[in-house]
This record gives structure tokens, C-alpha cells and sequence, in this order.
């Protein structure tokens, strides 16, 4: 078993995997992105994850070089190469190399990555005693200033409520909207169980549909 990374139709090891720096992924977060689990080599939720990811990438105005009968075969094929059973699988396409400027409606060859690397779950622990959790000082996004739907490389807000989590000796940071209403975890979905019912946020409070 070993991390195996896809690029363009090739196959990397971490150390020998690259994209050129001029890459709009890298440069604006111009990318959308699905991160997936594989539970005794089967992707779990794999069309729905698509589905997503061809949502996100419609609303950008970002057209996938492969339909999503191709991305399943090939993310597949990437966690056959890697041998690991149950993996953490990250799907990634961009916008790839624009030659001037911010502005995306000039052509270019997106480019698809797939990242497999061997996950280690949360602890036995964890899952009978429970995690702690903070309400982070970052509220987010209104729906009206960002399209909740668009699952891209701009995840700085969440990255920065997970540090905000880790400086309180906490496992998640809980995100809400501006009137102080829980709509999601940093890395997350949010969901309560009450009197033997499932709540979670409605989708108008601008949560990522999970």
C-alpha cells in the first residue's frame, strides 16, 4: 500500500507529484474539489460526491475535461494502483494555466487530480465518549455574498476556524451565520439529534449540502 497521486492521465508518488505554479488553483483557489472516503475498496456516496463536484464546477463556470462515468473509473483506477483498501480520496480539477491576469474566460486545459492516501479514523474513544467542540470567533458566508454550493480551493475561512479549534484544545469549530444560528463545522456537517429526531441547518443558512 502506498499514497498514490493522479495527474492528467499519470500516475506519482507524493514526492515526484507536481503542477506548475502558474496554475489558477494554485494562484485564486480557481478549483473545485470533493473529498471522498473508500470503505474495503468501495467509494462511498461516489455519484453523489460527482453530482456535487459538476454542480460546483457549473456555477464557476468551469467545464471538467471528463464526464463523470470517466472521474468514476478513474478514481477507481487510482485506488486500485494505491492497493489501500480504505482511503482517503481527494478529487481535484482546475483551471489550470491562464497565460495573463485574473479574469477565467479565456480558454484553458483544466487539470484533474486525484489524491489516495491510506486515513486513519477517529479513535474508538472518540466515538463512544464524544469531542469537544468551540463556537468559532468566524461567522459564514452569507449566501448572497458566495454561493454555498461551489466546494472550491478557497477554504481559508475553514482552515483558520480549525486553527482557532486547536488553539482551544478542541477537535471541531462550529460556524454560524450572522444572527448567531450554527449552520456547519469548519470541516463538517452540523446535526442534532432531539426526541428521537435528525435536525441539521436548512439550506438557505449557507451551508455546503453534505
Amino acid at each position: 500500500m502506498s499514497d498514490t497521486i493522479y495527474i492528467n492521465g499519470r500516475y506519482y508518488k507524493p514526492q515526484s507529484a507536481k503542477i506548475s505554479v502558474f496554475d489558477r488553483g494554485f494562484l485564486y483557489g480557481d478549483a473545485v474539489f470533493e473529498t471522498m472516503r473508500s470503505y474495503d475498496g468501495v467509494i462511498f456516496l461516489v455519484e453523489k460526491h460527482l453530482i456535487r463536484l459538476s454542480q460546483s464546477a457549473a456555477i464557476i463556470r468551469l467545464k471538467p475535461p471528463h464526464t463523470s462515468e470517466q472521474l468514476v473509473k478513474m478514481l477507481y483506477r487510482t485506488l486500485k494502483n494505491s492497493k489501500i483498501k480504505n482511503a482517503y480520496i481527494r478529487l481535484s480539477i482546475t483551471r489550470g494555466i491562464i497565460a495573463h491576469g485574473s479574469a477565467s474566460h479565456h480558454i484553458s486545459r483544466p487539470n484533474t487530480i486525484i489524491i489516495c492516501r491510506e486515513v486513519t479514523p477517529p479513535s474508538d474513544e472518540k466515538y463512544k465518549n464524544g469531542v469537544t467542540a468551540v463556537i468559532s470567533t468566524y461567522t459564514k458566508t452569507a449566501p448572497n455574498a458566495f454561493d454555498p454550493r461551489i466546494k472550491s480551493h478557497n477554504y481559508l475561512a475553514n482552515i483558520l476556524a480549525r486553527m482557532e479549534a486547536a488553539e482551544k484544545n478542541a477537535y471541531e469549530s462550529l460556524l454560524t451565520d450572522s444572527d448567531g444560528f450554527v449552520t456547519e463545522g469548519a470541516m463538517s456537517n452540523f446535526f442534532l439529534v432531539k426526541n428521537n429526531a435528525l435536525y441539521t441547518p436548512p439550506k438557505n443558512s449557507g451551508i455546503l449540502e453534505g
